[in-house]
């Protein structure tokens, strides 16, 4: 683990005790990493005095709440992807169809001829937009010889 940034809040002198307090999470490659909350270092000075530094480090999940005020509340269900949403963001980030967790990138919206916006995953969202597609195109090479009453479609 690279700890530069902490070394550089210390400009000479040698450390007595560092503690660093942090969340074990992982990135999209699925890979386990560290995201920091907060550290303390007790040291002495080059002036020989010893110096305490409390630092409150902001993090942040990848649905942009912050991971020290909102606990974890699961990951993205695509696979590939390791992304990390707090548990108040949890429960919209599902797929309508089948319910799967999907992250803010992997959730896909759709507006309903009723005006009403659901969240789908990709497979359903390709597989809607195909619908609709394929549906046009019929009444598109219908429309000469039969009347629809639904201007949507």
């Amino acid at each position: 683990m690279n700890l530069d940034w902490f070394q550089k809040l210390f400009t000479g002198g040698r450390p007595y005790r560092r503690d660093l307090k942090g969340v074990v999470g992982t990135d999209a490659n699925g890979d386990p990493i560290f995201l920091r909350l907060d550290g303390r270092s007790t040291g002495s000075s080059p002036e020989d005095s010893i110096d305490s530094f409390d630092i409150e480090i902001q993090t942040y999940l990848d649905c942009g709440c912050n991971a020290r005020t909102n606990p974890i509340g699961g990951h993205c269900g695509e696979p590939g992807c390791g992304r990390v949403m707090c548990d108040k963001c949890w429960p919209r980030c599902r797929c309508s169809d089948c319910g799967r967790p999907c992250c803010l990138a992997h959730l896909y919206y759709l507006t309903l001829p009723t005006g009403e916006r659901i969240g789908l995953c990709e497979k359903h969202y390709r597989a809607e937009v195909r619908q609709r597609f394929w549906k046009r195109v019929g009444r598109g090479a219908l429309r000469p010889f039969i009347r629809f009453d639904d201007p949507e479609l």
